[in-house]
């Protein structure tokens, strides 16, 4: 329906309207020719007024819009008003977000024309576009917590979680790794489509932290992105260069500002990530390093709590076991099977002939000799230091230690306490593992701990 304005003075005034408006208005014939147009024209597209007259309405309006454009323009003159989003078209080529309104006019003769009026709607798309953003990071977040949340397996978790986010961005090869920060190094966890070359390479020589591109995403905290991974100067891994690979995004996993590991996204060949696509990366990076970190207290909480049994399980053996042969073979069996230690060995000084003496011995190595053997107490040894000095030795590399005595080729790590008595040392408890910083100052002090009630044991 078509409005009316049926004297001079209701054009007056409307005119009127029209040139105050702060926002770009024309009016139009029905063939969409202009027929005037009000200062804001000049003011946000860049256009004189004289400059618009006789031109086509198409002009304020892009290309891509211009389908758009001519389906309001005949709804208005069908019905008498029709309204769109259309991408303004400024003087100099620069374009905005915009929204139109047409209106048909009518006035007493029969005479019609349309009224256009042209806004600015550029600040409402940045704020859709930013909300439409936190939506979907809202979903990713949402849906990776649901996928790390229902299992206490974090690598089975990673894993499905590795494959949303892949899926997310039309990747199809992928990993994670964790930090190791007593190693200085990440670790990988779960990996797709990564070619064996580079498996390889990391399982022999994990990324240093401060390694390359690992050292870069470290400083940045943020998402990296690498479009030529032959061609660039911080790839620093043959394997990398040569695999065919050609691009990766390195997104850090972080939890409290603290990065626990990376989110590796490759390609073999250039994609395009907007920015709202890294944002929302990161948005599932965030999550993923708030489900490592809550994994990782979860272990210690566990290991905690496995620590405090274990101390109650050998006082309530010490005080019900007479016999203490079987006292110390229970207590090593307890400690290696509470903490899955590769090997627990208890053992008793004796000083007089400068001798240890294996009393009680529990996991992998116990079958490779006799369970009682002397061993001499010399200037070699972790066990002879720790009897020679009353100390407790804890070393997370044994093949860096110049006191260590490799008895035993696969282990990496060791820590033994003394059994003293009267500050007299009398024995004392080593426990190896094959794994490279497998001990913490909590392992010492559990220990040194059943060491003390071990000791009052062996003194009944």
């Amino acid at each position: 329906m078509a409005k009316e304005r049926s004297s001079p003075e209701g054009k007056t005034v409307l005119l009127q309207g029209i040139m105050a408006s702060g926002n770009p208005v024309v009016l139009a014939d029905l063939k969409g020719r202009i027929s005037f147009a009000n200062p804001a024209c000049e003011h946000l597209l860049g256009y004189r007024r004289e400059e618009l007259l006789g031109e086509s309405l198409s002009i304020l309006y892009s290309a891509e819009t211009q389908g758009r454009f001519r389906r309001i323009l005949q709804e208005a003159k069908a019905k008498g008003f029709g309204q769109g989003e259309l991408e303004l078209v400024k003087r100099d080529g620069t374009r905005i977000d915009g929204q139109v309104s047409m209106t048909l006019l009518q006035d007493g003769s029969g005479y019609e024309e349309i009224i256009v009026i042209n806004r600015d709607i550029s600040e409402l798309m940045t704020l859709r576009k930013e909300l439409k953003q936190q939506a979907e990071e809202l979903a990713v977040r949402d849906e990776l917590l649901h996928i790390l949340g229902r299992s206490l397996d974090l690598e089975a978790g990673l894993e499905e979680a590795l494959e949303r986010v892949l899926r997310l961005v039309g990747f199809q090869i992928g990993g994670i790794a964790l930090v190791d920060r007593e190693r200085g190094v990440l670790v990988p966890k779960v990996h797709r489509g990564i070619p064996t070359a580079i498996l390889r390479d990391l399982e022999r020589e994990p990324f240093q932290l401060d390694e390359g591109l690992s050292g870069v995403a470290m400083e940045r905290r943020e998402p990296l992105v690498i479009e030529d991974l032959a061609r660039d100067p911080r790839v620093t891994r043959r394997t990398l260069k040569e695999s065919g690979l050609r691009m990766v995004i390195i997104v850090p996993l972080l939890a409290q500002e603290r990065i626990v590991g990376f989110l590796y996204l490759l390609s073999k060949r250039p994609l395009e990530i907007p920015p709202e696509r890294l944002r929302l990366l990161q948005a599932a990076g965030d999550q993923m390093g708030a489900a490592v970190e809550n994994f990782q207290l979860f272990l210690k909480e566990q290991r905690r709590l496995s620590q405090l049994f274990l101390m109650g399980e050998i006082a309530r053996k010490a005080s019900s076991i007479l016999d203490l042969e079987r006292l110390l073979d229970e207590a090593a069996a307890e400690i290696q099977r509470t903490f899955n230690y590769h090997d627990v060995l208890i053992f008793f000084a004796d000083q007089e002939r400068r001798e240890l003496v294996r009393k009680a011995w529990a996991g992998y190595y116990r079958r490779q000799g006799p369970k009682e053997e002397r061993i001499p107490i010399t200037d070699q040894g972790i066990l002879s230091w720790v009897v020679r000095h009353g100390q407790t030795a804890l070393v997370n590399d044994v093949r860096c230690d110049p006191r260590y005595e490799a008895l035993f080729p696969q282990t990496r790590a060791e820590l033994c306490v003394p059994l003293k008595r009267e500050g007299r040392v009398i024995g004392g408890i080593n426990v190896e593992s094959i794994q490279a910083n497998a001990f913490d100052e909590t392992d010492a002090a559990v220990l040194e701990a059943l060491a003390d009630q071990l000791v009052v044991a062996i003194s009944n």
